[in-house]
């Protein structure tokens, strides 16, 4: 009996109407592990096999193989198309391989090594091999034959499609300035483009592959970061600002967005993370707060009134000595229209000045307050102020 093993259908079933027309008895398996148990309960005569078949990949099936008692005498004939050099099949031949043929074959290449293989190891178990389909065979030969080649070369196509899609993804993902990774459930690393070995100060990705990535957030922000990993491993997303400490102790603010990543058949196997270094975002901000920290204890601590205005005329803020001259409280101020404050005579001054100051002058003006508001008083004593445009408004003294 032989055994046949190999994930694609497209492959698997030419291979096994070859092998019965010519008289031999097959069973055949999606995967290596499939393969392994099934020959553990019947060993077969020859196993016919790929380097990469899902659920247990072909050299460690040659492995296991070749150190079970009951199957170490079974011979293993492999077909790849990743064996392109001598060195490369002679590597495979070292780890337990009894032959390697290299795809694409014709029918008959693969028949008569499969014949080798049997008649050294059990003559009466390998029917002749009767050379490979010709247009003088029968027609299921030739039909077989037609399939395998047609399978053989789409197979090719395939590979070579799916090797540049890889390509042209690895170019991309290398080009991008934003960090791409991905992260195992426990946080240890699979991948990591360029960008990200910079922001986590890592001369190669062989320093950091499988390294755990959980130590390098900040303690602050570390138990958040491991969440956030686990959440994507239950199938949600989410988003993240955080500080982290490289390799060299430099440190970062990065805001990342992290997804489940799964395979083809559904599974999440990784936590995609998109990460960005927002580190001069957060100095910015550091600095703005210091900004408005210090530009308000000197709107507070001013003895002039100081009051704010937006470009519809309107009261946006007012300093203590606005709030004591005008006697109102600064809730009172705000959101009132200026006209409100001075007397009618002065209103019709109002919109030409807002006006130069939108346009980016530099007004001082005297003004007479409303008559009974606050302290201010009406007629030549009341101080004259200064009137000045700025992002949010105009501000007055």
């Amino acid at each position: 009996m032989v055994m046949v093993v190999d994930a694609e259908p497209e492959r698997l079933e030419p291979l096994r109407a070859l092998l019965l027309d010519r008289g031999y008895e097959v069973e055949t398996a999606p995967n290596g592990a499939e393969a392994l148990g099934r020959a553990l309960a019947r060993p077969p005569d020859l196993l016919i096999t790929d380097l990469l078949p899902p659920a247990l990949r072909g050299f460690e099936l040659l492995r296991r193989w070749k150190a079970d008692p009951s199957l170490r005498a079974v011979p293993v004939l492999v077909l790849t198309s990743a064996c392109r050099d001598p060195e490369a099949e002679a590597l495979i031949l070292r780890l337990g391989a009894d032959a390697v043929v290299r795809r694409p074959a014709e029918p008959g290449t693969v028949l008569e090594a499969a014949h080798g293989l049997l008649q050294r190891s059990r003559p009466d178990a390998a029917p002749a091999p009767g050379g490979p389909p010709t247009l003088a065979g029968d027609d299921l030969a030739l039909l077989v034959a037609r399939r395998w080649a047609a399978a053989e070369t789409a197979r090719e196509e395939l590979e070579r499609a799916r090797a540049e899609r890889e390509a042209r993804l690895r170019a991309i993902i290398d080009a991008e300035p934003e960090c791409v990774k991905l992260l195992a459930r426990d946080g240890s690393l699979l991948e990591m483009n360029p960008a990200g070995l910079r922001m986590i100060e890592a001369a190669s990705f062989d320093e950091v592959r499988h390294r755990n990535l959980y130590p390098l957030v900040a303690e602050p922000y570390r138990a958040a970061f491991r969440s956030l990993t686990e959440r994507a491993f239950a199938g949600e997303s989410g988003t993240l600002e955080f500080e982290i400490v490289g390799l060299k102790g430099g440190r970062r603010w990065l805001e990342t967005r992290v997804v489940p990543l799964r395979d083809a058949a559904g599974r999440i196997d990784a936590a995609l993370g998109i990460t960005r270094d927002i580190t001069d975002r957060k100095g910015a901000e550091v600095a703005l707060r210091e900004s408005e920290a210090r530009y308000r204890t000197l709107f507070e601590s001013a003895a002039d009134p100081v009051l704010v205005v937006d470009s519809d005329g309107r009261l946006t803020d007012a300093n203590s000595a606005a709030c004591r001259a005008f006697g109102y409280e600064r809730s009172e101020l705000i959101g009132r229209p200026a006209a409100d404050l001075v007397v009618p005579e002065e209103v019709p001054r109002i919109a030409p000045e807002m006006a130069r100051l939108r346009a980016g002058e530099v007004v001082r003006s005297e003004w007479r307050c409303r008559p009974g508001t606050g302290r201010c008083s009406s007629g030549k004593d009341t101080p004259p102020s200064c009137l000045t445009a700025g992002p949010s408004g105009s501000s007055g003294t």
